[in-house]
């Protein structure tokens, strides 16, 4: 087994545990998009390091389980899940423009229907519709790669741009649009931010700095994957389409595709991705106050609260020895210098 397997299934391992923390403080304060987008990044985790077990290595590949029925769930929800993620950042990049602009301050409660309507379908929405047309642009079952293992399909047809290549940058676009309008808004009332944050109930000025470095971060990683998708796509040329072309008798096909070692690049992206969102979201006082509530639920956190008094008595024990040491010693040496004088006097 290769050193690269052992680091990505152990950062993958780390990252789902880490993301833990950022999922349930998300829900607590109701951030849906932010939700999702760990929901969708998790999953492409969760399929990657249990597909790195069954096709660790090309002779799985070609020797190995079809992936039958595992593989045609898997890839309609990873259809899902790319689009998913820029949903997600579209839906956080607009409420963050929305928090700027005031227009969550004083919000009714058809408001934030509507609100969270939208949210979920930039989420959800896109991811589902391109879930269901890909059948219609999908010339095999799928593929199957080492590590990735089930991977998607798609016919080169001019369909295909329609049905599932252009929505993921359109939603790049629009996540892309909503972090430039945060950018002017935020500059525009840069002397009122601290007090137009007030007026929101469900976010403050640390969360806000911190949703939008992460859409931001995430952006710059997945716009170009996205663009460099569709190039792709392109230049090999748009054959002509029809659906028995597209659903031949090869139509059940899997092919087997062996790599030379290394594992793709794309597969690093969502574990890389966990840990992102953990640095901005599982560190902080805030942070701190999920983790002792996780601690006393176990029955550890009380161990733990009397081992740290016990360590603060300890050091205000060392202190107060320390301190009557001193004054001990400049006792002792006034005393000294006192019965010198007596004697220099007699």
């Amino acid at each position: 087994m290769s050193a690269a397997l052992h680091i990505f299934r152990t950062l993958t391992a780390v990252s789902l545990i880490l993301c833990c923390m950022p999922l349930v403080w998300h829900i607590r304060y109701k951030n849906f998009p932010a939700v999702f987008l760990i929901v969708w990044i998790s999953f492409f985790s969760i399929s990657s390091f249990v597909n790195s077990f069954i096709w660790p290595d090309n002779n799985s590949i070609q020797h190995g389980w079809n992936g039958k029925v595992y593989c045609d769930i898997q890839i309609k929800l990873k259809v899902a899940a790319f689009a998913g993620n820029l949903g997600a950042l579209a839906a956080i990049s607009r409420n963050l423009a929305r928090v700027v602009s005031r227009k969550t301050i004083g919000e009714s409660k058809s408001e934030r229907k509507r609100a969270l309507i939208q949210d979920t379908m930039l989420c959800v929405g896109a991811p589902i519709f391109m879930t269901i047309t890909h059948y219609v642009v999908q010339p095999s079952r799928y593929d199957l790669l080492p590590v990735a293992g089930c991977t998607v399909t798609v016919a080169q047809t001019w369909p295909a741009v329609f049905l599932q290549f252009i929505w993921s940058p359109i939603m790049a676009v629009v996540a892309a649009f909503y972090s430039i309008v945060v950018i002017i808004r935020v500059q525009q009332h840069r002397r009122q931010f601290s007090e137009i944050l007030s007026g929101s109930t469900t976010i403050n000025k640390s969360r806000f700095w911190r949703l939008f470095g992460l859409a931001i971060v995430l952006l710059l990683i997945l716009v170009p994957i996205t663009f460099f998708t569709l190039f792709q796509h392109l230049k090999h040329g748009i054959k002509p389409y029809s659906w028995r072309s597209v659903h031949n008798h090869e139509w059940q096909v899997i092919e087997r595709i062996p790599m030379e070692g290394a594992i793709e690049f794309e597969t690093w992206i969502s574990p890389c991705a966990g840990i992102l969102i953990f640095c901005f979201f599982g560190i902080g006082g805030e942070a701190t106050r999920i983790y002792k509530g996780w601690l006393e639920t176990l029955g550890i956190g009380k161990f733990l609260q009397k081992s740290s008094n016990e360590v603060k008595t300890g050091r205000n024990l060392n202190n107060s020895n320390i301190s009557n040491s001193v004054f001990s010693i400049i006792e002792r040496f006034g005393r000294k210098r006192k019965t010198a004088d007596i004697e220099r006097d007699s």
